[in-house]
């Protein structure tokens, strides 16, 4: 007697379709008519059901997209205004430099600071491939942290 496992129910899309949809997928939420660039399973559903006429449920989605090699990622969030060149040049430059003092360089805060940092929704996206989600950096909010130091050589406190 051999154990076998059960096949449970057969997949409602083939394997041709499958290649499709990850076709699809690869030329991102805009290409199908979506304002913002983040693959949720409930339009990867919609997108399922106006290609190939399967109904999936939303939740679903979130088991098939595993077996397409993709996973549920956090987008990576950078400003428009970013300068690339001039990071490079900070690293080559500056961060030597910086790297070799007593203290080094250290955020004295752990919080962010871009204002929507925390409210950054997850994506679909092939696994190993981290999106990356362009936005316009506000200035008209911003998270910060300070501390008040007393020391006895010191006369008035310190405010950091």
């Amino acid at each position: 007697m051999r154990v076998r496992s059960s096949p449970g129910r057969p997949l409602k899309l083939g394997r041709t379709q499958r290649r499709r949809l990850l076709k699809l997928l690869l030329q991102g939420p805009r290409a199908q008519g979506y304002r913002t660039l983040l693959w949720t399973t409930a339009r990867i559903a919609v997108l399922v059901e106006r290609q190939f006429g399967v109904h999936y449920h939303r939740d679903h989605m979130g088991r098939l997209m595993p077996s397409l090699n993709w996973s549920h990622q956090k987008p990576e969030r950078r400003a428009l205004e970013r300068d690339e060149q001039a990071i490079e040049r900070g690293k080559q430059k500056d961060w030597p430099r910086v790297k070799k003092t007593l203290r080094g360089w250290a955020p004295t805060s752990s919080s962010s600071t871009h204002p929507d940092s925390s409210n950054v929704v997850k994506t679909w996206a092939p696994r190993g491939q981290t999106p990356v989600l362009h936005h316009y950096y506000r200035r008209e909010r911003i998270s910060v942290i300070s501390g008040v130091s007393v020391s006895p050589q010191r006369e008035p406190l310190g405010l950091y």
